[in-house]
């Protein structure tokens, strides 16, 4: 579930081991993600990203649910394992 609503919703400028878009940075290789950044900045960051970095150039995404986001972060979570 975390794979699909992240196909859907991040991967058109996001890369997880190079696959994926390439306007925002890549999100596993060579540390992933939810090694240096905590859950809730993460989640806070997805739906207001301006807040974190000033000019970001990622839209906000206030329409991912509690229980997407949680999907899309275990499975972010699970790729840490899986780097190239």
């Amino acid at each position: 579930e975390g794979f699909k609503l992240f196909k859907t919703n991040c991967m058109k400028c996001h890369s997880i081991n190079m696959v994926g878009g390439n306007l925002g940075p890549e999100l596993n290789h060579p540390k992933n993600i939810t090694e240096y950044w905590k859950k809730e900045d993460i989640k806070a960051f997805i739906r207001q990203p301006q807040a974190y970095r000033y000019n970001s150039k990622m839209p906000p995404q206030p329409q991912i649910s509690e229980q997407q986001f949680n999907a899309i972060y275990a499975y972010l979570k699970g790729m840490k394992t899986q780097k190239l």
